[in-house]
């Protein structure tokens, strides 16, 4: 189970992801606690889409979603 604060409200935070050659932006439309799922506008090179992630917890109970072809980590702490 993943553990996220259900009450917190996720909602239009953004995080800026740099992956060595490109930029992609997140905005959080929905956390969902109970089927440990994130769903984001997604915008990179230009093109916008909405994407579900799965989440997941770290050895430290940090929560992430994994995302690109290297799946790297993108953990919610780094929202803003």
């Amino acid at each position: 189970m993943v553990n996220v604060t259900e009450n917190k409200d996720y909602r239009f935070m953004q995080y800026d992801h740099y992956d060595g050659e490109n930029y992609s932006f997140f905005d959080i439309i929905e956390v969902d606690a109970e089927n440990e799922t994130i769903t984001v506008m997604l915008s990179c090179l230009g093109k916008l889409a909405m994407r579900t992630f799965e989440l997941y917890e770290d050895e430290n109970e940090d929560v992430f979603f994994e995302y690109g072809p290297c799946s790297e980590r993108i953990y919610l702490e780094e929202f803003n």
